[in-house]
């Protein structure tokens, strides 16, 4: 049992768990400090994927941090699924960066980060800069084949100028999501921003608005 979800990453990141790993969450989450899984490889970190889900509906995963909330440092194979049980159509898990600061992102797939997907989350962000978003899905390495799908990102209460944003990636995929309430009058806007050496990605049937 670990009150954080970094309190876990820290445990797979100094070996105490390896192999298939699941990660079920069964009330609110407070972190205090960007929760950071490192690559398998990496130190004493030995996995072969991780699964992170909620058993009950309605559980939020927050934190106020300029920087990343949930950030995986090169990591690989890696499923944030944010319904019960890993089951169904639900969207049950809230993931939310509340700091308005300019380095603040919600979940960051990074450094050559590879086959990892968010699913079924409400994601929440605020504050950031037109170099980064609510989700960064790589600005740095490699970044294979990570996917958001089926979910609702959107800000915290303060609006950001970006929902996702890529500059380092290739296979990414973004679709089926509710991308909504981003805006700003004063810097470039977009809800999904793929620049720099991203190749070959789709973005598909997401709905794009404002409310």
């Amino acid at each position: 049992y670990y009150k954080t979800l970094k309190n876990a990453f820290d445990k797979i990141n100094d070996g105490t768990h390896k192999g298939n790993i699941s990660i079920t969450i069964y009330g609110n989450l407070t972190e205090s400090s960007t929760a950071l899984l490192n690559a398998s490889g990496t130190g004493s970190a030995s996995y072969n994927n991780v699964n992170i889900y909620p058993v009950i509906s309605g559980v939020t995963i927050s934190g106020s941090i300029d920087g990343p909330l949930i950030k995986l440092d090169g990591a690989d194979n890696v499923t944030i699924d944010g319904r019960v049980n890993a089951m169904g159509s639900s969207t049950d898990l809230i993931i939310s960066n509340t700091n308005a600061g300019t380095s603040s992102v919600t979940v960051n797939f990074e450094n050559s980060a590879q086959n990892n997907t968010l699913q079924y989350c409400t994601v929440r962000g605020g504050g950031g800069s037109n170099a980064n978003g609510t989700i960064v899905l790589g600005t740095s390495g490699i970044n294979i084949n990570n996917k958001v799908d089926n979910c609702n990102v959107t800000n915290n209460g303060t609006r950001r100028s970006r929902c996702i944003f890529s500059t380092a990636g290739t296979g990414l995929t973004i679709s089926n999501n509710n991308l909504y309430d981003n805006w700003s009058n004063t810097i470039e806007c977009s809800s999904v921003y793929l620049g720099g050496s991203v190749t070959e990605s789709s973005v598909l049937n997401n709905s794009i608005y404002q409310t």
